[in-house]
């Protein structure tokens, strides 16, 4: 009985199979980290959804209060000076104008709006400064 023993062969078919074992593992491994990033997708996905939909609610709000607006700004306009006088006496604001700009603001300052709207999916403010005509512009 003759036996064909080649010297090496075992130790090759056993690193064979922890390459195969290792393999696996990394196989399994990616399938993991490839099921949470589509977890991760979805969840980006509905957090952009709820955004969209805060942002459309907000406008629809705002669009509830433009009538109170209005009619705020009816009141507004009819207290002389009221704009200026709200402005001015605002702690951030008056450190802003310089002695020029004070005094235009006081004279011609007439009144305030506030504008709300949307744009590509965003919630912008305008903010209107209207003024009694002037040498300042």
């Amino acid at each position: 009985r003759t036996c064909n023993f080649e010297m090496g062969k075992p130790q090759q078919k056993k690193r064979q199979r922890e390459q195969k074992n290792s393999e696996t593992e990394a196989e399994r491994f990616q399938k993991q980290c490839d099921q949470a990033a589509d977890i991760e997708e979805g969840i980006l996905e509905l957090d952009s959804k709820l955004e969209l939909e805060r942002e459309l609610l907000r406008q629809s709000y705002e669009d509830k209060k433009k009538p109170l607006y209005n009619l705020r700004l009816q009141i507004c306009d009819r207290i002389p000076n009221f704009w200026a006088t709200a402005f001015l006496q605002h702690p951030e604001f008056p450190g802003q104008l310089s002695g020029t700009d004070t005094d235009c603001f006081r004279t011609h300052f007439r009144q305030f709006e506030i504008q709300c709207f949307m744009t590509d999916k965003q919630f912008c403010r305008r903010y209107i400064f209207r003024f009694s005509p002037n040498l300042f512009f």
